[in-house]
C-alpha cells in the first residue's frame, strides 16, 4: 500500500461557523429590504384597486345630476357639510363618517400633516374612513373653476380634490408612500394629482399602451 495517500480536504468547524455567520448576516440585512419592497408593492396594488372604484362612484353621482355642471360642487347642507361628499358616503361602504368636523383628536385621519394639511383640524375637508381602512378627505369647489397645484403640477377647472390614505392610521403615514391626492375636473376626468399617484396609476397604462 502506498503510504503517500492523497490528503482528503474538508472544511474545519471554524470555517463552517464563519460561513454560516456570513450567510446569516446577509440574510438579516436583506430581510428589511425585501419586506419594504413587498410592502410598497402591496400599497401600490391597494391604490390601483381603489382608483377605479372611486372613479366609478364619482361618475355615478354625476349621472344622477345628468351633467357635471349640475352637481352641487362647493355646496353645503344645513349642517355645513359638503353635499357632494355626503353623496359619496351614500355610495361607499363607510366605517366612520367624520363629516366636516374639526378636532385635535384622531378622527378619520392620522394626526400627521400631509401636503401641508392637517385633515383632523381642517373643517374645509369632508373626512371619512371606509370599512377596509382607507381614509378619504374631500374638498369641492363651486363652478369647477378652481386651479390647484399639487407637487408642483397645476390643474385647472378642478371640481374636487380628494386625498386618500390607503391604510388609515397604520404607518408610515407619509406623503407619497401611503397618502396620495386625486382631482376631478370640469371635463369629467378623475386624475391622479400627486406625483407618486401619477407614477403608480399612469405607468401601468403606459406599459399596456406600448405592448
Amino acid at each position: 500500500m502506498n503510504k503517500f495517500l492523497k490528503k482528503k480536504f474538508a472544511f474545519t468547524l471554524a470555517e463552517i461557523l464563519i460561513a454560516m455567520t456570513i450567510i446569516g448576516t446577509i440574510f438579516i440585512l436583506s430581510v428589511p429590504v425585501l419586506q419594504n419592497s413587498t410592502n410598497e408593492r402591496e400599497k401600490h396594488s391597494q391604490l390601483m384597486k381603489l382608483y377605479p372604484i372611486m372613479d366609478n362612484m364619482i361618475h355615478l353621482i354625476v349621472l344622477d345630476y345628468i351633467k357635471p355642471e349640475n352637481v352641487p360642487f362647493g355646496e353645503v347642507d344645513e349642517y355645513g357639510n359638503d353635499i357632494f361628499s355626503t353623496k359619496m358616503v351614500e355610495k361607499l361602504r363607510i366605517g366612520e363618517d367624520c363629516q366636516n368636523t374639526s378636532t385635535s383628536d384622531q378622527g378619520c385621519w392620522a394626526k400627521e400633516t400631509f401636503n401641508g394639511i392637517n385633515f383632523n383640524t381642517d373643517s374645509s375637508f369632508y373626512k371619512m374612513r371606509l370599512v377596509d381602512g382607507t381614509s378619504l378627505a374631500i374638498k369641492t369647489f363651486k363652478k369647477c373653476n378652481t386651479a390647484q397645484t399639487i407637487d408642483d403640477k397645476k390643474f385647472d377647472n378642478v371640481c374636487a380634490v380628494i386625498y386618500i390614505d390607503i391604510n388609515s392610521f397604520d404607518p408610515p403615514n407619509e406623503w407619497g408612500k401611503d397618502v396620495f391626492c386625486f382631482i376631478y375636473n370640469k371635463q369629467g376626468d378623475f386624475k391622479p394629482a400627486s406625483s407618486a399617484a401619477r407614477t403608480i396609476i399612469e405607468r401601468p397604462q403606459e406599459t399596456k399602451s406600448h405592448s
